[in-house]
């Protein structure tokens, strides 16, 4: 199984930036064991709406020691915990379906406005994108049909917490997610 974590603080928070960092890298580095072939971050400013995304087929401590992952907390990161508030979802992979080789497939996953990372398998993953044609694949892994659900039930006007309840209602298998929408 795969390792979800991460940080959500407040507008006004004084955790910092590098408080906010020494622990995101303790949680990766913690959360390796969980899953060793890919890891990601997803970086989201909910008042201003922007958000990045890292995410490669590496170790969590690769993605640490990269410059990408540096620049990230160093800029958006930071810049955020000087005035916003800031969600910060983290993920380490243990491959269960989708090659980590294609981008697309490692997490944080993003279908429409949503954007995701998961902790399980969902064992009808095909039956569920059969099910809903009208929902666009770009990808392998699992994870991906979960957060366009979520996405068209957003659209149809659920809340978060309904559309939630709507893609658990309709998938099998185990799964902890946490997710974000940037629609505001």
């Amino acid at each position: 199984m795969c390792g979800i974590f991460g940080i959500l603080a407040r507008k006004g928070t004084t955790l910092g930036a590098d408080r906010a960092g020494a622990l995101l890298a303790r949680l990766y580095e913690l959360s390796e064991s969980r899953g060793k072939e890919s890891a990601g971050l997803h970086v989201y400013l909910p008042e201003s709406g922007r958000a990045w995304t890292l995410k490669g087929a590496q170790r969590a401590t690769e993605l640490l020691a990269s410059p990408g992952y540096s620049t990230l907390v160093a800029g958006p990161v930071q810049q955020a915990l000087s005035g916003e508030a800031v969600a910060l979802l983290a993920h380490s992979r243990l491959v269960t379906n989708g090659t980590a080789e294609l981008p697309q497939n490692n997490q944080p996953v993003r279908s429409g406005h949503v954007s995701m990372i998961h902790n399980g398998i969902c064992v009808n993953v095909d039956a569920l994108w059969q099910r809903h044609p009208e929902l666009k694949r770009n990808a392998e892994v699992d994870t991906e049909v979960m957060a366009a659900m979520i996405d068209a039930a957003q659209a149809r006007g659920e809340d978060a917490a309904a559309a939630t309840r709507t893609m658990f209602a309709q998938m099998r298998g185990a799964a902890s997610v946490a997710w974000v929408h940037d629609a505001g």
